[in-house]
């Protein structure tokens, strides 16, 4: 509807019945209280995690809790198992050592050596694993020496401190100088904080010199050590060579940490810097070394002793493994808490859950362990004999205890950095811990010097990390993410469209709404009192594919779809914001390419509606890709770039900064009928920063809709992500991020053979299916085959419409699957080079991959002969009759959709899908009767009940998705649609590169395009009479007779409508001059118009745009190139339209029509191919094509075809003569008291299938329980707590901000839509700010922040919510959309035209 067009100046209105300017439009001394009446707009159902948010809350409180617990008795109870299996020493324990026999000392001894042991052979796995499915890097022969250096000083340090002086202390002594090991650490952090002081700043405040005194403390305190054990005789040896000894292992314990204290040394850290790639390696060679250095010092207790141990070593090697003892529960004990503890610590921190659940227990380790030995000591816990202890005769004094404490102080002093956490919410173990390793024996001490200290300075060091030196630009970065929280990301929103329904435009802009509001509240909160807020940039574009077409009098204008998405604006925002709210007239921009209509949202970010014109620019939704991808990476970033940086000669500073740009910059990719959320794309935005090698992340896929065939696809979705995307995602990357709702990180998509190669034509038949028809996975396979990562986040949910109707679904998977089968096959032979380039992709996973292709294969054939099976068993036919009712049906429709039409096709399709579903169903009873009757333990009986179980464990592991398990028997009675019908017409209609889906015929048609249809349907009559004629009159030619006729005709047409042309200009004429008014060489000029071409009308025909294309009204025209016809549609706005600024202007000429060839290398060889510039209709050049694909089609179906009856044949021929016959006891629990056992004799190769088939479902089962632990965390670690000393959520002040929202924008919008003065001058003042931003952006590729600012009201009102510590949104009387709200508004609105002087921004009244 156009009635909103009616205010000037004022907003698009809504849809019918849905607009408060009913009344405003009514004279001032009249008010209709009767017309107060009006319909609710669109439901807003938000879906997603926010509607568990309660559950998730209390799940992570229990988290806090669980991980604070866990990792606090894992640590106590690594201290006190390392204590008691410590050997006696010598005159200090209750059990004196001359009774103990030296092979059991030397057996307990070895057992502590295992234990210290596992965690460095758990490094060395880890290593080795990555050695041989990662991409690792030899490092050289001078840094491994350095490294096995640096590490064996610490592992001798530990090894002596462990079998030679911790032996003889006490408990409390021996606890407190574990705690004394961070002299090294202590020294480098004093010293780091003067360099800092003197590099950064000469000035140094109170605070500073705080820190460095108590640096200083730490220090003296570390040192303080010696005289610890001189003058308190806490050591039973009084030999100073003893301490000097201890002092020592102490010292090089220190070093342990090393990485992590030498990176605030650029002279230490350079000349031992060990990159990612080298360090699996170094972890290999390092471990080998520690276990050795430890076995022989922990073996040979005394040199002189040597060949006495040497001798019992096999008698102790023996005791170790045959005999048991209480030694080796506490062994066990030891080496669990110390793995199960490392890992919980890192799941404390990459929760963010650091200071309660990692910093706190690991403080409260050494008390709780002294309480424990207390209790002990008064035998108090009769849990444990806790005397084995080792403990000392006499509890120590306080002072003793005391001075525990001091080094624990100490200790975390020197450690503070664990207090104070920056890492991005789900880092990987690289970006928090320097080393992935642990220390069995100082685990509390190791664990906190190993965090990562310098988390800011990963910022700085950006360049070197992210391969700066690399030539070409965006090459594959490092995988230790940066902290990048100081400047946010810039998301763009990018949705191609073409001819959606109201409903599915209508949740796309709900979302996109939310979205908006989003940024909005957390800008205005960042910008306040909460800094920590996560926030980002944010912007939309909406591409619309074949926008124009003509009029009754052949204008180019916006068709229906435009229309009918403008008109529907104003029902979107209301619903995503709750109340009734008005959007602001476009501002039109003529392009090049059609138009642009930009927006301003009420949360202050712009939209972008790209009206693409197929005469001029190419359509379909991947050159729309294209079309986004160039103008906002290429382009924008560009041009910021150019006006950031003026002086670069060289231009290595702009491509720097365009790289770092881009790292930052993300493109949202989106469908026309999506619905997500923010925090959706939050969590997709955490995988990115989790690990600069992600390319692209995708999020979890719900179809929505209605029918059996939505039904279907729910369960057919959810087992494809529960099992197949989840798998992919651990065992190396998922292939394929859908177009629907995916985030694509602007590096990647800038980088070599990605962006570039996406936009080229296709030149062989193959092309066609990958580059077209799944253009999203062609995406993900040029980003794989660089080097990128696709990661699957399957928290972030996003709902799209799925196929409803029968046709429409195959139609749908006859593109998805051709595109499926030739981008993995692609992938499959070009496996050596993307498993050199790609880390994640290892030889395993292309294993994996070439397996489920090749079951893909010979899924017909499987599909097929389960029927048979299940026919055989069922109807108890002979095994030839049951494979003949099996497989006539398939072959008689594979032979037929070669030869008829598709309509067709689907019919018989219809037909067989009922037929085969109808056996399924039998199968299925007949199944469940032989369970009941027979025997319940049949082969097809538990091969069916494993998979029910599978995916009832799966539908727990994924309570949003239960649901979908009541579809699961529709899914088993269709899986002959699903992998034998769908598959054969699909691969038969593989030559067939429509879209097949949204197919809308042409409302409007110029006279050019009838012609040319009445042409072809008197050319097709024509043959036909042709034809038989020849046979009589074989000396006259019909179609010269018929075609010198119609010549003729066209011919007294043409001259027949100049003359009318002539005659209006004539009339024209004499009405001017009989008035006076006319202008006789304008007049003229334009009387010329008919008979002349002009230069515009030759430069169109030379772009391949017809003259009638571009042809405006003969009468009146007004209208030009910088204005057409369009931009004065009322339905968009009475503003006249604006015109590119000149950068913008000629980058679209040039991106239309310039030639390719951009850069150097090979696609400089392209010098005749236009990047969007349409595509000519040569009818030889798509004869050719569709040959060539027809031959395709030929001998992939002839090809697939042969497999599926070679394998049908041998299994058939296996069944018939039994060569390979298994004989398989099954016990029957129906038979007689005592039980009865039945055999079942089975060929080989189908139990080898089915074993196969079982193994493939268990690794894709093991693959979906590790994701689902990985979602679980990332759920945790997302959702937000309101803490005792924060009053609310962020989630809860943007619900206080829509109850603002509520409350007073109804209020405004009639003041919106008052045709008063200052209104109109507001209104106009506002538009002008729109169009100077709009401006800054195209010629700065960006906009001033202060320009950018969002509505002054909602910005104050945000401001106001999170600015302060409490808030009371103020309650209000009526809701929005209640007879009493509307009835105040008609009450205000008529005091207002009463007193027009009163314009006073009024609360709702009470009634």
């Amino acid at each position: 509807m156009e009635h909103g067009c009616e205010e000037p100046f004022g907003s698009v209105s809504a849809s019918s019945g849905y607009d408060s300017a009913s009344q405003s439009s009514l004279p001032a001394n009249k008010v209709r209280f009767w017309d107060t009446f009006e319909m609710d707009g669109p439901s807003d159902i938000r879906r997603g995690i926010r509607n568990y948010i309660g559950i998730i809350r209390v799940l992570k409180i229990v988290a806090f809790v669980l991980l604070n617990a866990s990792l606090l008795l894992c640590t106590v109870c690594q201290r006190l198992t390392l204590m008691l299996l410590i050997p006696s020493g010598k005159g200090y324990r209750c059990q004196p050592t001359e009774d103990e026999f030296i092979v059991e000392r030397l057996r307990q001894r070895l057992l502590l050596c295992c234990g210290i042991c596992f965690p460095y052979l758990f490094i060395f796995l880890a290593g080795l694993w990555r050695f041989i499915f990662g991409k690792t890097e030899r490092p050289s022969l001078l840094l491994s020496l350095k490294v096995v250096l640096l590490e064996m000083i610490p592992t001798g340090g530990i090894a002596f401190l462990v079998y030679h002086y911790l032996p003889n202390f006490g408990i409390v002594s021996g606890t407190a100088i574990l705690n004394a090991c961070c002299l090294l650490p202590s020294v480098l952090n004093m010293m780091s904080c003067f360099s800092c002081a003197n590099t950064e700043r000469k000035d140094v405040t109170l605070k500073a010199w705080i820190s460095r005194t108590l640096d200083g403390t730490a220090i003296l305190v570390q040192i303080g050590l010696i005289p610890y054990i001189l003058l308190t005789g806490v050591y039973t040896y009084d030999v100073w060579t003893e301490t000097i000894g201890i002092v020592i292992c102490l010292a090089a314990s220190s070093l342990m940490c090393w990485e992590n204290f030498f990176e605030g040394y650029a002279c230490l850290n350079k000349r031992v810097k060990i990159t990612d790639k080298q360090r699996p390696i170094l972890m290999m060679i390092v471990s080998l070394v520690k276990i050795s250095v430890m076995f022989v010092i922990g073996i040979i207790e005394s040199p002189k002793d040597l060949n006495k141990y040497i001798d019992i070593l096999p008698d102790a090697f023996s005791n170790l493994w045959y005999k048991r003892t209480f030694d080796d529960t506490q062994v066990i004990v030891f080496i669990f808490s110390s793995f199960i503890g490392y890992h919980i610590a890192y799941t404390a921190c990459k929760l963010n859950m650091q200071i309660f659940s990692f910093a706190l227990p690991l403080l409260l380790t050494t008390p709780l362990t002294l309480l424990v030995h207390y209790l002990n000591f008064k035998k108090l816990i009769p849990v444990v004999n806790f005397e084995s202890l080792n403990t000392s005769c006499e509890f120590p004094k306080g002072w003793e205890e005391y001075a525990t404490y001091v080094f624990v102080l100490s200790l975390y002093w020197i450690g503070r950095h664990i207090w104070t956490p920056r890492q991005e919410r789900m880092a990987k173990i690289e970006a928090l811990f320097v080393a992935p390793k642990y220390c069995g024996v100082l685990f509390e001490q190791h664990l906190v010097l190993n965090r990562r200290r310098h988390e800011q300075k990963l910022d700085n060091t950006l360049k070197s990390n992210i391969e700066m030196d690399v030539e070409k630009l965006g090459g594959v970065q490092s995988e230790t993410p940066t902290n990048q929280n100081l400047t946010p990301p810039v998301i763009y929103a990018c949705a191609t469209l073409w001819h959606e329904t109201c409903t599915e435009m209508t949740q796309l802009m709900k979302s996109i709404f939310v979205m908006d509001m989003d940024y909005c509240v957390r800008k205005a909160a960042a910008s306040t009192k909460e800094p920590t807020i996560e926030t980002y940039e944010f912007e939309s574009h909406i591409f619309f594919d074949d926008s124009f077409e003509y009029d009754k009098e052949e204008r180019r204008v916006p068709n229906k779809f435009v229309k009918q998405f403008v008109e529907l604006l104003p029902d979107a925002a209301s619903a995503a914001h709750k109340t009734r709210i008005g959007i602001d007239e476009p501002i039109k921009i003529v392009t090049p390419y059609g138009g642009q209509l930009v927006y301003q949202l009420p949360g202050g970010s712009l939209l972008y509606v790209h009206l693409k014109d197929k005469n001029v620019i190419r359509h379909r939704k991947r050159w729309s890709q294209v079309m986004y991808m160039y103008y906002l990476l290429g382009f924008r970033i560009g041009l910021e770039a150019e006006k950031a940086i003026k002086k670069d000669k060289d231009g290595t500073r702009t491509e720097e900064f365009k790289l770092k740009k881009a790292q930052n910059t993300y493109i949202l990719a989106l469908d026309g009928d999506v619905d997500f959320t923010p925090d959706a794309v939050r969590m997709l935005l955490d995988k990115m920063r989790k690990n600069h090698k992600v390319g692209a992340s995708c999020g979890r896929i719900y179809p929505i809709g209605n029918g059996p065939m939505v039904w279907y696809q729910k369960f057919e979705y959810a087992v494809a992500h529960w099992l197949q995307k989840s798998t992919e995602h651990i065992l190396g990357c998922v292939l394929c991020s859908p177009g629907c709702f995916s985030l694509f990180r602007g590096s990647a998509l800038m980088d070599d053979n990605v962006m570039r190669k996406y936009a080229i034509l296709p030149s062989e038949a193959v092309h066609y299916l990958m580059y077209d028809l799944g253009e999203d996975r062609w995406l993900c396979t040029l980003l794989l085959k660089q080097g990128y990562r696709v990661d699957y986040a399957a928290a972030a949910d996003a709902y799209t419409y799925a196929p409803e109707g029968f046709d429409e679904f195959f139609n749908q998977r006859r593109r998805w699957m051709p595109s499926t089968i030739a981008n993995i096959m692609d992938l499959l032979q070009d496996s050596d080079a993307t498993v050199k380039k790609n880390d994640n992709i290892s030889r395993l996973y292309i294993i994996y991959q070439g397996t489920l292709m090749l079951s893909t294969m010979i899924g017909p054939a499987t599909v097929l002969m389960m029927i048979a099976g299940a026919i055989l068993t069922v109807f108890k036919v002979d095994l030839v009759q049951s494979y003949w009712i099996a497989c006539l049906p398939a072959s008689v429709f594979f032979l037929l959709c070669f030869w008829v039409p598709q309509k067709y096709q689907l019919f018989l399709a219809k037909l067989l899908s009922a037929f085969y579903m109808l056996i399924m169903t039998v199968v299925l009873v007949g199944c469940i009767v032989t369970a009941v009757e027979e025997n319940p333990f049949h082969p097809s009986v538990i091969f069916l009940a494993g998979l029910v179980i599978i995916f009832l464990f799966a539908g727990i592991l994924h309570p949003m998705d239960l649901g979908c398990l009541l579809y699961g028997a529709l899914y088993f009675i269709g899986l002959p649609m699903g992998f034998l019908l769908l598959v054969i017409y699909s691969l038969c209609n593989l030559h067939v590169v429509s879209w097949g889906t949204r197919e809308v015929s042409t409302v409007n048609k110029t006279k050019k395009e009838l012609e040319e249809e009445a042409e072809q349907a008197r050319q097709m009559e024509l043959d036909k009479n042709n034809g038989f004629f020849a046979r009589f009159f074989p000396g006259i030619n019909p179609r010269e007779l018929f075609e010198e006729w119609r010549q003729k005709k066209k011919k007294d047409d043409e001259t027949a409508k100049l003359v009318k042309e002539l005659s209006s200009k004539i009339d024209e004429l004499a009405n001017t001059l009989r008035k006076g008014k006319g202008d006789i060489s304008d007049i003229s000029t334009t009387a010329n118009t008919p008979y002349q071409k002009s230069e515009v009308d030759n430069n169109r025909e030379e772009s391949g745009t017809s003259k009638n294309e571009n042809q405006t009204k003969p009468q009146g025209d007004k209208h030009h190139q910088n204005e057409p016809y369009w931009t004065e549609l009322k339905w968009l706005g009475r503003d006249k339209s604006t015109v590119l600024q000149s950068a913008e202007e000629e980058f679209w000429k040039e991106f239309i029509k310039n030639v390719g060839g951009v850069g150097s290398g090979p696609s400089a060889l392209i010098t005749t191919t236009k990047y969007l510039a349409p595509l000519d209709a040569n009818v030889k050049i798509q004869k050719e094509t569709q040959d060539r694909l027809i031959e395709l089609r030929n001998g992939v179906c002839g090809g697939i075809a042969v497999i599926n009856v070679i394998w049908i044949a041998v299994n058939f021929m296996f069944q018939l003569r039994g060569p390979g016959l298994v004989t398989i006891p099954i016990p029957s629990i129906w038979g007689e008291e005592g039980g009865s056992t039945d055999y079942l004799q089975v060929d080989v190769l189908g139990l080898s299938f089915v074993i196969f088939f079982m193994a493939l479902l268990l690794i894709q089962f093991c693959g979906m329980v590790m994701h689902r632990w990985g979602t679980l965390l990332h759920l945790l670690a997302f959702t937000e707590l309101a803490w005792p000393w924060s009053q609310t959520t962020l989630e809860e002040k943007k619900e206080q901000f829509l109850a603002r929202l509520k409350e007073s924008y109804g209020e405004k919008l009639l003041r919106h839509n008052d045709s008063t003065e200052d209104n109109i001058k507001a209104k106009k003042e506002k538009r002008g700010k729109l169009k100077a931003i709009i401006e800054d952006v195209q010629t700065k590729g960006k906009t001033d922040d202060n320009k950018m600012a969002q509505d002054e009201n909602i910005l104050k009102w945000a401001k106001g919510i999170h600015g302060q510590d409490s808030i009371k949104p103020r309650t209000i009387k009526y809701e929005v959309g209640t007879y009493n709200y509307h009835l105040s508004k008609t009450v205000r609105r008529r005091k207002r035209q009463l007193n027009p002087e009163d314009d006073h921004f009024h609360p709702l009244p009470d009634y």
